[in-house]
């Protein structure tokens, strides 16, 4: 599986942007997850209905992303950041 800390810096800007503007979310819906297979040509875990459920390591790179504790690139672990 390929998790969205691994894709950010390819995913679209509006995949980014909603994912940074709903912090309560735990799942990716199907039209996001069509986006980024199609955009990037990997393959999210999906759900029966075709969602992508977050990881407790994609919700917490996600937190580091929106307190700005995450580099640019995305590349760094936000568990790290954290002291």
């Amino acid at each position: 599986m390929t998790s969205i800390s691994a894709l950010w810096t390819t995913l679209d800007t509006d995949i980014q942007q909603w994912l940074l503007r709903n912090p309560a979310t735990m799942v990716l819906p199907r039209a996001f997850v069509h986006q980024v297979q199609s955009g990037t040509g990997e393959t999210l875990d999906l759900d029966e209905r075709g969602e992508h459920w977050l990881s407790p390591e994609e919700m917490l790179f996600l937190e580091a992303k929106r307190d700005g504790t995450v580099a640019a690139a995305g590349g760094t672990d936000p568990r790290r950041q954290r002291a």
